[in-house]
């Protein structure tokens, strides 16, 4: 049986404000919106992009920890405009292929 710490997930949300942590090369952050939100830990090689501010919607790919963080290791975020942007959405999950 499947459980969803083994597979590969994406999930997108907006930044919470004010939640970006870094430590070192791992960079911690909350998406969503309440009561919807999820902690998201990113361990990539990669830097992290520097669209990814408060409020912009961050698209990550990992897999979901067992203590409820979020370890991503690729990472998306695009900036929304604030006419865009009216409300914040909860968080979105979707199984990965790969």
């Amino acid at each position: 049986k499947e459980n969803a710490y083994d597979l590969r997930l994406q999930v997108s949300g907006d930044v919470v404000p004010g939640s970006i942590q870094r430590d070192g090369k791992v960079v911690s952050f909350v998406i969503g919106a309440e009561p919807q939100t999820l902690r998201v830990k990113y361990v990539g090689k990669d830097p992290l992009p520097d669209t990814l501010i408060d409020r912009a919607t961050a698209m990550a790919t990992g897999k979901m920890g067992r203590d409820g963080v979020f370890v991503a290791d690729t990472m998306l975020a695009k900036c929304a405009s604030k006419y865009e942007k009216e409300t914040a959405a909860g968080v979105q999950i979707s199984k990965k292929s790969n």
